[in-house]
């Protein structure tokens, strides 16, 4: 029987590895398929970051249910959980001593094969299994340092669609993997940060990660959804760095009622709406407190003032009092939150700006 071996770090598992996968099955290669999930690659840099492993055990499981030959495959998961770095002539050799009398197929893409002769001991791994290689469209199909015309290498005559994990990572989720996987990698904000930095300079990146560090604290004292106030801050400022064309041009299109309202408070609702539209966010705590981080409003939530808070006061903001804000907020939400609106308000006065309306209606209610 000849058994093919598929493994990766599968961050996430998408229609390109389900390509493959359906690919070697129906050009009949292999009679089995063992998935392998890695903990961690040795080939990947140092600030390269896995999404939880749970989670894409969870997606490679989504994915599965889509493939005609799910019954030929399962998953291995042994290497997933472990501490170690995942070694291929390892697993290799492992499987040759749970399957002696099987042909093992080693399954990878193009873009893999163009540096296999930098894999450690990749020389044991073409003794004890075949190589099957599946090129990508935009990856070379050689590797002149092994000669597959004579050893036990075969280079499909095909053409995997150009799908990468890292393109999903920053956002291009649409069409290169199933909507039910893709919500489970956002709602846990396995990508979050991946995708903010497609939006924001360096500095917006920073004060972002600041609001998404106080917040989290905020959320645990205060016993709130951490995920979904963690989003709120991931994506609060998305489109603030639009320029007026493009945010005005945005709100025409899909938010006319609020396309007059001043500038610097249209990144508000904007933001909300195309993390809404682009990335499938529907939780209303998320898009509420998006909504109105900027202005505030009356009657604002627990999860609208924790965003307004960390907003205003986190690590990065330096002011006046600020200790003394954080102090209140950590004691009590309620009470802090108020004194923030003060400090607000007399910000405000001070530089005579002019007021929103959500801002009059937010101090009246408030009676600040």
């Amino acid at each position: 029987m000849n058994i093919g071996i598929f493994g990766g770090g599968f961050n996430p598992m998408h229609y390109g590895h389900l390509e493959m996968i359906e690919k070697v099955f129906f050009e009949k290669k292999i009679d089995k398929m063992i998935i392998v999930p890695d903990n961690e690659s040795p080939f990947k840099k140092f600030n390269y970051t896995y999404a939880p492993r749970e989670l894409r055990l969870e997606g490679i499981k989504i994915m599965l249910e889509e493939s005609a030959y799910k019954d030929k495959i399962e998953i291995d998961t042994k290497y997933l959980f472990k501490k170690s770095i995942t070694l291929t002539h390892k697993v290799i050799e492992n499987y040759k001593k749970e399957y002696p009398g099987d042909n093992l197929v080693l399954i990878i893409g193009g873009d893999q094969f163009v540096d296999f002769h930098k894999w450690i001991f990749y020389k044991n791994i073409l003794r004890q299994s075949d190589l099957l290689v599946l090129p990508r469209t935009q990856y070379k199909k050689t590797n002149k340092s092994i000669d597959d015309k004579k050893s036990n290498v075969e280079i499909m005559n095909c053409k995997i669609s150009n799908i990468s994990s890292t393109m999903i990572r920053r956002g291009s989720w649409k069409n290169n993997l199933p909507l039910e996987s893709w919500k489970l990698f956002f709602k846990k904000n396995a990508f979050s940060e991946s995708i903010i930095k497609e939006y924001v300079s360096a500095s917006r990146l920073k004060h972002t990660k600041d609001v998404v560090y106080y917040i989290t604290t905020l959320a645990i004292k205060n016993s709130l959804d951490v995920d979904a106030c963690k989003r709120s801050a991931y994506f609060h400022d998305i489109s603030k760095e639009w320029g007026i064309k493009k945010t005005k041009k945005y709100m025409s299109e899909y938010l006319f009622s609020y396309k007059n309202l001043p500038f610097p408070i249209l990144h508000q609702y904007a933001s909300a709406d195309f993390i809404k539209r682009t990335y499938t966010e529907d939780n209303k705590d998320v898009l509420n407190s998006i909504s109105c981080h900027t202005t505030g409003k009356k009657n604002m939530s627990t999860y609208e003032k924790v965003l307004y808070i960390a907003d205003k006061i986190n690590k990065g903001r330096k002011y006046k009092d600020i200790r003394f804000l954080r102090k209140l907020v950590n004691k009590n939400i309620e009470i802090g939150f108020l004194a923030v609106l003060k400090s607000s308000k007399k910000y405000f006065e001070d530089k005579k700006i002019e007021l929103s309306k959500n801002q009059r209606e937010m101090f009246e209610y408030y009676r600040i």
